[in-house]
């Protein structure tokens, strides 16, 4: 079952660098933040389109990265079969487009990832029950600490 952990503070290091990360990004912002309000600055740019892309950026991702969990958690077992039919479906069409180009190289190398995926797949396939209960637990840990 485990021990009990006491709650104390051991990555010193990391946090410090942390902060110190924090810390320079918070100087670049007040010491550039007049570059991107649309007056060009002096030197010709306008950064505004450059500031709007990131901002709608991270809004998407955030949208995006909270989606994604809940579809995780409620397909796991899905969401790991369908990987592994993916990568060996690519690895054929790597194969395929290989010889189709006359790289007869990369057709190996991906014939042979073909058939390296399919026995992986084979001999995995009872345990994936197991990985989804492990994902599970992964990304509940994940939405109970964000």
């Amino acid at each position: 079952k485990g021990e009990n952990q006491p709650k104390q503070f051991q990555d010193v290091a990391f946090a410090t660098a942390f902060w110190i990360h924090i810390a320079v990004m918070l100087y670049f912002l007040v010491a550039y933040a007049g570059a991107g309000n649309g007056n060009n600055n002096g030197n010709g740019y306008d950064y505004s389109g450059i500031l709007y892309c990131s901002l709608t950026c991270g809004v998407f991702a955030l949208a995006l990265s909270t989606v994604a969990l809940g579809f995780m958690m409620k397909f796991a077992t899905q969401l790991i079969k369908m990987a592994l039919f993916f990568s060996i479906g690519l690895s054929l069409a790597v194969g395929i487009i290989g010889a189709l180009s006359g790289q007869i190289m990369m057709a190996i190398m991906g014939l042979m990832s073909f058939a390296f995926g399919c026995c992986y797949a084979y001999f995995v396939w009872a345990r994936i029950p197991f990985a989804a209960a492990n994902l599970n637990t992964a990304l509940t840990a994940v939405k109970t600490n964000t």
